[in-house]
């Protein structure tokens, strides 16, 4: 099967997945725990990756981005993590997660922006030689 085929297939899987989380959520007395969700969520963005390869490779020679790897790595476990403790919840005061997950947050997104800077720097030095 073709790459995009796998995309399209986890990315059904996991707007299903999400769905039936939010309808089972509505009958009386059954609480779904973030599992469904998270798992749901995960499989949606592994989808994508499949389905667009492009979003994960650098824009100059067409190879896979290491820094673009962690990033959304990084970025899809704070995702998940919110997710799955914030379904049960049914106010923002009840949704609790660690301080710390934002400087990590943080320090992901300026390290990606440092090292597209330093990739835009390389590039136009190799231009003027």
């Amino acid at each position: 099967m073709k790459q995009e085929t796998w995309g399209i297939i986890l990315i059904t899987i996991g707007v299903l997945g999400l769905a039936a989380a939010a309808g089972l959520r509505f009958i009386d007395g059954y609480l779904v725990p973030g599992d469904l969700p998270a798992v749901a969520m995960f499989l949606f963005l592994i989808g994508l990756v499949f389905y667009f390869p492009d979003l994960l490779k650098e824009d100059t020679a067409g190879a896979g981005s290491s820094m673009r790897v962690a990033v959304l790595m990084v970025v899809s476990v704070f995702v998940l993590l919110t997710l799955k403790a914030g379904w049960a919840v049914s106010n923002l005061e009840e949704l609790k997660i660690d301080q710390s997950w934002a400087w990590l947050i943080g320090v992901t997104l300026g390290a990606k922006t440092a090292q597209s800077f330093a990739e835009a720097w390389s590039r136009k030095g190799r231009a003027q030689n």
